[in-house]
């Protein structure tokens, strides 16, 4: 029989309460308002596209269907990345891949620019042993470089203590 700590894969050792290594600490992922709100830009731009020529019912028919698919991606793929003492889980097309501590070499927040555009994109980088992970500010629903230090830290200790942690589900706010 399992006692009452021991539920939520929390146990007491020693006066100190240790996690499950697999659990997550913290989770990542669009706040489900964007996603509602990307979803109903979707069916506004459908229902106007009933009251336009051809060519302008195509080319927004196509602008809906664009945020369809945006919406229907994020609403499937949460959390976008889940952090664990084990390492991080990482959503890859509509499923999920586990990258253990030792297949990661460096994650780091970064900032892509297009002068000429006024474009500044913030982006959280994971180098991986065979390839580069980019996830945008949008996609995490959080800063990235607060994602890359708690990432870091986990990484360092294992776990964090459970008063730094961030509140759940970061991005269901």
């Amino acid at each position: 029989m399992r006692d009452a700590d021991d539920r939520d894969g929390a146990r007491e050792r020693d006066g100190a309460p240790e996690r499950d290594a697999g659990l997550p600490v913290a989770r990542f992922a669009p706040p489900v308002w964007q996603i509602g709100v990307c979803g109903l830009a979707a069916l506004a731009l459908a229902v106007i596209a009933f009251s336009l020529d051809p060519a302008g019912r195509l080319l927004v028919g196509l602008a809906a269907l664009g945020l369809v698919a945006v919406a229907l991606l994020d609403a499937l793929r949460r959390p976008v990345l889940a952090v664990s003492p084990l390492g991080l889980q990482v959503a890859a097309g509509l499923g999920r891949r586990t990258l253990p501590w030792a297949a990661i070499k460096e994650v780091r927040a970064s900032t892509i620019s297009h002068a000429r555009r006024f474009v500044h994109q913030r982006t959280l980088e994971i180098d991986t042993i065979d390839e580069l992970i980019l996830l945008s500010q949008r996609q995490l629903g959080r800063d990235p470089g607060q994602v890359a230090e708690l990432i870091e830290e986990v990484r360092l200790r294992g776990e964090l203590p459970r008063a730094e942690r961030p509140d759940g589900i970061a991005s269901d706010e």
